[in-house]
């Protein structure tokens, strides 16, 4: 769930808030950490995102001027690999060109 948009009215620069899925798809309680996959434009934010389930994460933004395509895909690490839940997708306008 976003929590926050950080970034001032006229800047590319900034960060937003999302808080991390408590639970599964199916109503089970999640344990332990949950991981983001996080997109501008189909283009990966460089860092590591994480924290324990529940807990506000923050994360940076610094592009370009114009309207962007965010997707923020919460996940955790199962036996299998990751256990991708449903991602948060929104877009934003930076920079001056702000419609």
């Amino acid at each position: 769930m976003l929590k926050s948009w950080n970034v001032k009215a006229g800047s590319t620069q900034g960060n937003f808030v999302v808080t991390l899925p408590s639970k599964y798809e199916n109503g089970t309680s999640i344990t332990g950490k949950v991981y983001l996959q996080v997109t501008i434009d189909g283009n990966s934010i460089a860092g590591s995102y994480n924290g324990i389930a529940g807990s506000d994460v923050t994360i940076p933004v610094n592009t370009s001027e114009g309207l962007h395509h965010f997707v923020v895909t919460p996940y955790t690490l199962g036996d299998d690999g990751k256990v991708l839940g449903t991602s948060l997708l929104f877009d934003r306008a930076l920079g001056a060109d702000t419609p």
